[in-house]
């Protein structure tokens, strides 16, 4: 900052250009950080931003695309932000990769931006890598729902929350599936038609389902909470298979928790369910659930 601000020189060695009491230090290393992105040119502070929504690490392919200009255009700019001190270039297999230095960096950066301005480059870095890697989009899963969720594109944010609900469950990642469903869970309630809410809801208990037996116990009343609720938007939806599922859960929840004649009801409910839509794949659950 210093450097920047004139009052260090540098030539083989680094001297004072003013005198000790002249100079003017920030009190935060926030504030260092906001006094020299706000001393950097318009070209490269509007970079430095969109790198900030983009993400701690970003591939020079995609800021091609979110900005919309062409690697000569960019060169200079990233040029300026390395030797600034920013950003680092990062060793990469096949394209150019970058780095932030700090991630105070990043989040000084980022909390620079006008709300708005952040919301529509979140959309638009979430529309870029949806038409980068639409090959392989499952590995972006969790990148697209940060993006969306950030932006006001809530149906997209929906979505891709529910998917990446999905995969961290199936890598056993429960902590971060978790906090996916219930962000999605908060965002359902500003999507527009309502069955389109009861349906979105439905997915992310379902998911929520699979979650809260291993964070909070089989027989948790949170568990059970999940799952009755499950049971009623699938009867609402007219949705058979998943409130054998919603009833397996409170089934389990009611056995688990040694309220016997509850569980007994319940069983006789998903034994007449099971052989009215005959689900080959969730029959075993109910047998075992009848034992």
């Amino acid at each position: 900052m210093l450097l920047d601000d004139g009052a260090l020189a540098r030539n083989g060695t680094i001297r004072l250009a003013r005198p000790l009491i002249e100079l003017k230090i920030p009190t935060t290393v926030q504030a260092i950080l906001a006094a020299r992105i706000d001393r950097l040119t318009p070209a490269a502070k509007e970079l430095l931003q969109t790198l900030a929504v983009i993400g701690r690490e970003f591939p020079l392919s995609l800021v091609r695309a979110v900005v919309g200009k062409s690697e000569d255009e960019l060169n200079p700019v990233l040029n300026d932000l390395q030797l600034g001190e920013f950003i680092y270039e990062q060793p990469a297999v096949g394209d150019t990769e970058y780095i932030f230095k700090h991630a105070l960096t990043q989040d000084v950066a980022y909390n620079s931006l006008l709300t708005e301005r952040r919301r529509f480059l979140h959309e638009r870095t979430g529309q870029v890598i949806e038409a980068l890697f639409r090959e392989r989009l499952e590995e972006h899963y969790a990148d697209l729902a940060h993006h969306y969720s950030s932006s006001n594109n809530v149906a997209k944010a929906v979505e891709y929350l529910r998917l990446s609900g999905e995969q961290t469950v199936d890598r056993g990642a429960f902590v971060q599936a978790s906090a996916d469903v219930e962000l999605g869970l908060k965002l359902i309630e500003r999507l527009p038609g309502e069955e389109q809410r009861l349906r979105a809801e439905l997915s992310m208990r379902l998911i929520e389902g699979r979650i809260l037996p291993v964070l909070h116990g089989m027989a948790s009343k949170k568990r059970l909470r999940a799952a009755e609720r499950v049971c009623e938007l699938s009867t609402r939806l007219g949705d058979d298979s998943a409130l054998i599922r919603g009833l397996l859960s409170v089934g389990f929840s009611y056995l688990n928790s040694g309220q016997a004649r509850r569980g007994a009801e319940t069983t006789a409910q998903c034994l007449a369910l099971a052989k009215q839509i005959q689900n080959a794949e969730i029959l075993p659950y109910v047998h075992l659930l009848a034992a």
